[in-house]
């Protein structure tokens, strides 16, 4: 995890950045490869954790920069360390208008769909709202979203595109 005002500086200058998402691994990681050296670590909301991401919104905000938090668990999701996870975030950062909030990173890994999603997504996205009412969601997340997938997206009642928006990654 990058987290040098340098670093940041050169993005937004050099390169134009105006956003950076950080990864924040959390289990179960259900892929191959798991964390590099630019991801908060596996684990509890240690002391570590909530530095490193009291620090990163610091810096992005200075760098008047977007901030997009990402729950990344990859390949899978834990409902009890995602409401964890959330309801310490949503709530620590809700009024830093630069910070974006991601529900889930690519829940299903690189295809399919499962039935239990839906409701895990409409279950954080209220939680997540509830704790904090303005800020931007990306819901969702997929990698390579197939027909079915959209289908769910479609069918899911209780959330609200008025301030969020659907994930996508195109890979390939």
């Amino acid at each position: 995890f990058i987290n040098t005002e340098s670093w940041y500086t050169t993005m937004k200058n050099d390169y134009r950045f105006n956003a950076i998402r950080l990864l924040c691994y959390r289990p179960p990681m259900n892929v191959t490869g798991g964390c590099t050296n630019r991801c908060i670590p596996i684990g509890e909301l240690t002391t570590t954790t909530k530095t490193l991401l009291d620090s990163a919104v610091a810096i992005t905000r200075r760098n008047r920069m977007y901030a997009i938090i990402d729950y990344h668990p990859l390949g899978g999701w834990d409902s009890t360390d995602a409401i964890t996870w959330w309801t310490y975030v949503a709530n620590r950062y809700k009024d830093e208008t630069h910070v974006l909030y991601e529900i889930n990173n690519e829940p299903l890994g690189t295809e399919g769909v499962d039935p239990n999603l839906p409701s895990y997504e409409r279950r954080m996205f209220q939680l997540i709202r509830g704790l904090a009412p303005n800020t931007h969601i990306i819901c969702w997340s997929y990698a390579a979203g197939t027909a079915p997938a959209f289908d769910q997206v479609r069918a899911t009642q209780g959330i609200d595109y008025s301030n969020a928006s659907v994930g996508y990654h195109i890979y390939g």
